[in-house]
C-alpha cells in the first residue's frame, strides 16, 4: 500500500479457530473505488502466499480523520 501511494491506513488482525480478521482502515476522503483497490490488494497479497482467502474476512472501513 506504500508502494502505491494510498497515504494514510492503518491495519490491524485477529484470529480465532474460523477466520483471520483483516481490518484496513484509510482516511476519510477515499472513495469506493479506492476501498475496492485496497480490498483486491489485499486479496492478492493472501493469495501470493498461497493462503485460502475463504479462511480470511477482510474490512476495509475510511475511519481515519485527519486534522489541520
Amino acid at each position: 500500500m506504500i508502494d502505491q501511494n494510498y497515504g494514510i491506513f492503518s491495519i490491524d488482525h485477529s484470529i480465532t479457530s474460523e477466520e483471520i480478521q483483516i481490518r484496513i482502515n484509510l482516511t476519510q476522503e477515499k472513495n469506493n473505488r479506492i476501498q475496492k483497490q485496497v480490498y483486491q490488494l489485499a486479496e492478492d497479497m493472501i493469495k501470493k502466499h498461497h493462503y485460502d482467502v475463504e479462511q480470511f474476512s477482510i474490512d476495509v472501513q475510511n475511519n481515519i480523520k485527519i486534522l489541520d
